[in-house]
């Protein structure tokens, strides 16, 4: 039902881009839980969070959504055993967190992912912080 209001809201209508960051949102959980990935999922997160930094660079949201796909991926290649790209993945997932983070600091739905992303890196002294 979020998808086919996302459909009907007008582009510039706020409550469009409200319902693609809440439907980004539920995309990239299903994506952390799923050993699928589904291309179209992946990449209407991908076009959600480019619109967003597009529209405003500064957009928290933009860049979490960013960085939590980042983060997913990483994950896929870690079960792919492609270290190198597991950690390029979590170094641009880190970035973007850490960007969202320096726009509006201590949000608990930025810092709790950028832990998570720090501690798969082997970063533990910077998680902690």
């Amino acid at each position: 039902m979020l998808r086919r209001a996302v459909e009907l809201l007008k582009p510039d209508q706020p409550e469009r881009t409200d319902a693609r960051i809440k439907l980004a949102d539920i995309f990239l959980d299903y994506l952390e839980r799923s050993s699928r990935r589904e291309g179209e999922i992946v990449d209407e997160v991908k076009r959600t969070a480019s619109d967003l930094i597009k529209a405003n660079p500064k957009s928290i949201d933009g860049h979490r959504l960013q960085g939590r796909l980042f983060f997913v991926m990483a994950a896929d290649a870690a079960t792919k055993h492609d270290d190198d790209g597991k950690k390029n993945l979590l170094q641009k997932a880190i970035a973007e967190f850490r960007t969202a983070d320096s726009l509006k600091p201590n949000q608990t739905d930025v810092v709790v992912y950028l832990a998570r992303a720090l501690i798969a890196n082997l970063q533990y002294d910077e998680a902690e912080k």
